[in-house]
């Protein structure tokens, strides 16, 4: 298995998957109108990981994310939250500016559905 690396664009965010890393990373901003493009190749991606592999860390720092992404990203915690041999070695940082009290209520949100667990910390994305 290879690594996964999608450059960002205006609308989507960078994703860069490192296998021997064992983690995934979306970074910028996603506001595509069809996120499908976006996410479609990171579940497949992780699908294939996780048939090997159980720990991943899961690396958010987006500067915003409207709704249609917002629904993949819980898609994306609910894949690794529904397994029961691999959610308790997955482990998400989420990472937003130090003032923007919204994103870090959306990772409120996911953590508190998918019953992950969610590292908070703010900075400059």
């Amino acid at each position: 298995m290879n690594d996964l690396r999608i450059a960002a664009t205006d609308n989507s965010p960078e994703v860069i998957f490192d296998i021997n890393a064992k983690k995934l990373k979306l970074k910028g901003i996603c506001t595509a109108e069809d996120p499908k493009e976006i996410f479609d190749p990171v579940f497949a991606a992780l699908d294939e990981y996780l048939k090997k592999n159980k720990a991943l860390l899961i690396e958010v720092y987006l500067n915003y994310f409207n709704t249609s992404s917002s629904k993949y990203l819980l898609y994306l915690f609910l894949k690794v939250s529904n397994k029961p041999e691999i959610k308790p070695h997955i482990t998400v940082n989420w990472v937003v500016d130090n003032d923007d009290s919204d994103l870090e209520e959306s990772g409120f949100i996911f953590e508190e559905i998918t019953g992950l667990k969610f590292n908070y910390s703010t900075g400059d994305n």
